[in-house]
C-alpha cells in the first residue's frame, strides 16, 4: 500500500479502533445498563467502576488503553511508520474514542487511549505520568483532577527527555484536548460537586 491510500488506510482503521466503545460493551454485558444512563454518563472506566466496580473498570481501561497502543505501534505501519504516520494514527484512534460512530458521536474523554498513545510516543513521558496520576489521586481522591493535572504534566516531561518536535507538539496537543473533554468535570470542581472516590 503506497501514497494516499495507506494514509487513508491508517485513518480509518485508527478511527474504527478506536470507536469501539469497551465501557458500553463490559458494562452491557455484565449488568445489562446503558452506562450513557447512570453516574456521569461518560463512556469510560469510571464510570464503569461506579456501576459494575473495580474488576470491570480495569479491565475496560486496559481495553481502552490497548486502542492508542496498538494503533500508534502496528496501524501506523500502514503506512510507512514514520512520526507522521503516527502522529496520524495517534490522532484518528483518539477522535474514535472521543467522538465513537457506534454511539452518535459521543464516546469517552480519552484517559485511557490518550496514555496508550503517549506509551507508544513517549514512554517516559506515560510512566512519569501514571506515577503523577496515582500520587494525585490519592492526596485528592477525584479522579478528574488527577486525569487533568496529569494531562498538563505529561508534555513537559515529553517536551524534557525526547527531541522529536513533531511528536512533542502532538502529545501538547493531545493533553489539550483530554482536558477540554473534561470541561464538565471542570464546572463541577469550581462548584464543588465533583465525585470523589472512596
Amino acid at each position: 500500500m503506497t501514497g494516499m491510500l495507506s494514509y487513508l488506510a491508517v485513518v480509518i482503521l485508527s478511527y474504527l479502533l478506536g470507536s469501539i466503545p469497551f465501557a458500553y460493551l463490559v458494562v452491557k454485558i455484565v449488568s445489562g445498563k446503558d452506562i450513557r444512563q447512570y453516574g456521569s454518563g461518560n463512556v469510560g472506566a469510571t464510570n464503569a467502576y461506579r456501576i459494575v466496580g473495580i474488576k470491570f473498570a480495569v479491565l475496560v481501561f486496559l481495553l481502552d488503553f490497548l486502542k492508542g497502543l496498538v494503533a500508534v505501534i502496528y496501524l501506523s505501519k500502514l503506512a510507512g511508520n514514520s512520526p507522521y504516520t503516527k502522529i496520524v494514527a495517534a490522532l484518528f484512534v483518539l477522535l474514535g474514542h472521543l467522538f465513537t460512530i457506534f454511539l452518535k458521536f459521543k464516546g469517552g474523554k480519552g484517559a485511557a487511549t490518550g496514555l496508550g498513545i503517549i506509551t507508544a510516543l513517549s514512554p517516559i513521558g506515560a510512566l512519569t505520568g501514571v506515577v503523577v496520576w496515582i500520587i494525585v489521586l490519592k492526596f485528592g481522591k477525584i479522579v478528574s483532577v488527577a486525569t487533568i493535572i496529569t494531562a498538563l504534566y505529561i508534555p513537559i516531561f515529553s517536551f524534557i527527555y525526547y527531541s522529536q518536535k513533531e511528536i512533542n507538539l502532538f502529545i501538547l496537543f493531545m493533553s489539550l484536548l483530554v482536558i477540554f473533554m473534561h470541561k464538565s468535570n471542570i464546572k463541577r470542581l469550581l462548584s464543588g460537586t465533583e465525585n470523589k472516590i472512596k
